[in-house]
């Protein structure tokens, strides 16, 4: 068998147009000689035989992380949750008979014959006087064997490790629903929350989640059983004027958003201004600019006509300008007890 050669580039001692061409062979013996420390080159002329050269083990993958929405088929984000009561009406609706819009929405997108163990409902709430509520709604929900996962941030359009919210002086009686980052009277008492930034969470929790293979509903079209399906309601006291259009601009509205519904706050969304880049080449690139609560109205409607001036084809996500608040104490008491014993087999993996 003919001895093996390695070709290299030509020497650049070497002269002429034919000497280049050629090139300089190599012996494998002498590659090997090169590539191989030299106390195991030793070793292996010791014993007979030309080395050979151990290449790094190649990284392996990095190992996925998991997701909060892995195995959700169904997604409720639930974005100003106050009390989590929409998130009833998903779970049980039929103790919430006059919430007729939420009803609507979540029958067109989930189906009425979901299976309440198919749903994962994520309540972002920032108010800490919500907390035991929340967690008291969890506990109940998870002994029924349906997902109700609490995320106690406020959500904007950028990361922030703490920002201030305020406590009104007037809306206990309103479940505290105007607790925000707006500061309307001096005396509101301010409490520090995290901020988190909402696209990159959904992208990263929801968009990126493992769709399950184990589903226990029956009834739902393909479409649904192979990507799932995403409602969102939105109701951030005017943060709204930054969060949406970044939902939009990001792709995240038009790919992986069914339905968002929510109401807008024309009264305050002025307090949202903020100056936008420095940058000079950035052309103040993140400015809001809204000069007062009219403003705010033709601004926001321009928004809607152009989320909605785009062809289905191109955009799966629908705005439906509601905020269901029907049963503003709830007054509903918390399923009590363990069924999940008594639940069907799901079908599946």
């Amino acid at each position: 068998m003919p001895k093996q050669h390695l070709r290299y580039p030509a020497s650049s001692k070497e002269t002429g147009a034919a000497n280049r061409q050629r090139g300089l062979k190599v012996p494998l013996f002498v590659l090997a000689c090169l590539l191989v420390p030299l106390d195991i080159l030793r070793q292996s002329l010791r014993q007979g035989h030309l080395p050979t050269y151990q290449y790094p083990a190649t990284t392996a993958t990095t190992a996925r992380t998991p997701r909060l929405g892995d195995d959700c088929l169904l997604v409720f984000l639930d974005v100003g949750a106050n009390i989590g009561i929409h998130s009833r009406f998903l779970f049980e609706p039929q103790h919430y008979p006059t919430a007729l819009q939420a009803h609507k929405v979540f029958d067109h997108v989930f189906g009425r014959q979901r299976d309440n163990r198919d749903i994962c409902a994520f309540a972002f709430e920032p108010n800490p006087r919500h907390r035991s509520r929340h967690q008291q709604l969890q506990q109940a929900y998870q002994d029924r064997g349906w997902r109700y996962h609490v995320i106690e941030a406020g959500v904007s359009d950028d990361q922030g490790n703490n920002m201030t919210f305020y406590h009104k002086t007037n809306d206990h009686d309103k479940e505290e629903w105007a607790f925000s980052m707006v500061q309307e009277k001096a005396e509101e008492i301010p409490e520090v929350v995290p901020v988190i930034h909402l696209t990159e969470w959904i992208q990263h929790h929801i968009v990126e989640r493992r769709v399950p293979t184990r589903i226990c509903g029956q009834a739902y079209p393909q479409s649904t059983i192979e990507r799932g399906s995403v409602v969102m309601k939105l109701d951030i006291e005017g943060n709204e004027f930054v969060v949406l259009p970044n939902l939009f601009a990001s792709g995240i509205f038009c790919r992986h958003l069914d339905v968002v519904f929510g109401e807008f706050h024309p009264g305050t969304a002025h307090l949202y201004n903020r100056h936008g880049s420095d940058n000079v080449n950035d052309n103040h690139q993140g400015q809001t600019q809204i000069g007062n609560g009219r403003d705010a109205m033709l601004w926001f409607r321009v928004l809607e006509k152009i989320m909605r001036s785009i062809h289905p084809k191109d955009c799966l996500g629908r705005w439906l300008n509601f905020d269901e608040e029907s049963y503003l104490h709830d007054g509903v008491p918390l399923p009590v007890g363990n069924i999940q014993h008594e639940e069907p087999i799901c079908a599946g993996a």
